[in-house]
């Protein structure tokens, strides 16, 4: 028999051995490489929806500089708001700097709750946020956000401003104010959690907010989608602006934002959780290979008489807790991989491709057979020095 045969008949021979290790090697580079997996999709979602928003720069007024705040605009558990408004030139001033996103803020209530509502051209809005998604809607493909017309009537209400105000998609929805009715229409979907302000904001019509308000022309902040670097393009546009209004580069805004710190959290509890993998692994393989070598001095004594050779034993030890420890790893890898595509939609959100971790998983199996060889190779090296007459005993 080969050494590789010898070392698969010791091991189905001894199940009762080799399961745990392999099990216990599966359950802890299965976890480590789900880990890996939605760490390096919310990266690469991040980077991704970054790369496609591009650069985003604010234009508010000088006031509006309020650190918790939706561009300027301050948003609280009792949303407040005061009321500044652009230059009436300023969107005309803006022409030729980027992708404008013009923007209408105001306050509102709904059934005597607070809430904060933001006009603006729902088509370009989710054109350009494409962390933006929609978790409940009632509008089929054809009737998805349009410019005009065709977005009068409805609201897109953010998750936590939907759980607040007990608001689902095709609820009627009536915003009042000061002088009475502002807005009525029904909710035409609500947002996925992003982790932002918008979860708190309700969206609707830029053109339909600023006729009901009486506000034609009239916006709180424009957003620029801006293909040049963000904190030279911001420094440009408030020299042609002048000091009339605040403009601020935010290279990565909305979900993407949240994504990249998704992202880092996981990526910092998947090093920790890599430091316990090892540690459990060789401790693992370590001890129970440790009282298997103890369990078979018979066999291993038959093996010195039938003229193996220290170096003989060392290595069919040393090859048993390789095998182990590198099969462990690879069905751990493929059952890792699996879980991270169930858990994605929950952790990172649906819809977001994860690629096969095949570098990290050819990285971790290498790893894993080193740390195989370690920690078998004590347990065998004691075994192998042993007398023949004494494993009889």
């Amino acid at each position: 028999m080969s050494p590789l045969q010898i070392i698969i008949a010791s091991l189905f021979r001894r199940p009762g051995k080799s399961l745990p290790i392999l099990l216990g090697f599966a359950v802890c580079w299965a976890t480590l490489f789900s880990l890996i997996t939605l760490s390096d999709g919310a990266t690469q979602a991040a980077q991704r929806e970054t790369v496609q928003a591009g650069n985003m720069i604010q234009v508010t007024t000088p006031s509006a500089s309020i650190a918790f705040a939706y561009a300027g605009i301050p948003v609280t558990s009792g949303v407040a708001v005061s009321d500044p408004t652009l230059p009436p030139d300023a969107l005309e001033r803006m022409s030729g700097t980027g992708r404008l996103l013009p923007k209408l803020v105001t306050p509102g209530r709904i059934n005597g709750k607070k809430a904060l509502i933001v006009g603006a051209n729902m088509a370009d809005e989710m054109d350009v946020k494409k962390g933006w998604r929609f978790i409940e809607e009632t509008l089929i493909p054809e009737e998805r956000p349009m410019n005009g017309a065709r977005e009068q009537g409805l609201f897109y209400v953010g998750s936590t401003a939907a759980e607040t105000l007990q608001l689902r998609p095709g609820s009627p929805l009536r915003i009042t104010g000061e002088k009475g009715v502002i807005l009525d229409g029904i909710v035409g979907a609500v947002f996925a959690a992003s982790g932002d302000v918008e979860d708190r904001l309700i969206f609707t019509d830029l053109d339909w907010l600023q006729r009901s308000l009486g506000k034609e022309k009239t916006l709180t902040f424009v957003e620029i989608q801006s293909e040049r670097d963000g904190a030279e393009a911001a420094r440009l546009l408030q020299e042609r602006l002048g000091p009339s209004v605040a403009v601020q580069a935010d290279a990565n805004p909305g979900a993407s934002s949240s994504r990249r710190e998704m992202a880092a959290s996981l990526q910092r509890f998947t090093s920790l959780v890599g430091v316990t993998v090892l540690t459990i692994s060789s401790l693992l393989l370590f001890v129970t290979m440790t009282g298997a070598i103890e369990e078979r001095r018979s066999e291993l004594g038959l093996l010195f008489a039938l003229g193996f050779r220290p170096s003989h034993v060392r290595r069919l030890l040393i090859g048993e807790g390789v095998l182990l420890a590198g099969t462990g790893a690879v069905a751990g890898a493929l059952i890792g991989y699996g879980l991270a595509v169930a858990l994605a939609p929950m952790v990172i959100g649906a819809g977001i491709p994860l690629p096969f971790p095949a570098l990290p998983m050819a990285g971790g199996t290498c790893l894993a057979l080193l740390l195989g060889a370690l920690a078998a190779f004590r347990p065998a090296s004691r075994a192998a020095v042993r007398e023949p007459a004494e494993a009889f005993r």
